[in-house]
């Protein structure tokens, strides 16, 4: 079997190979390490009083974002 270059890969592309070559564990451990990698905030705790406007405040941001670029 021919490794795959997982870095050209996309998320999506990679979570495809990943779920139709389940034995493949370096393919797991490259997404695993590349989601690590990524700085995701957290928005909100679902503790907080005020979960839902953090939340629509956080999508709405999100939204705007995305429309400028």
């Amino acid at each position: 079997m021919t490794q795959a270059d997982y870095s050209v890969m996309t998320d999506e592309q990679l979570k495809r190979h990943i779920v139709e070559n389940r034995e493949d564990k370096a393919a797991l451990r490259a997404y695993a390490e590349r989601r690590k990698e990524r700085d995701f905030p957290v928005i909100a705790n679902v503790r907080d009083v005020d979960f839902d406007s953090k939340l629509q405040i956080a999508i709405a941001q999100k939204l705007r974002n995305s429309a400028a670029t």
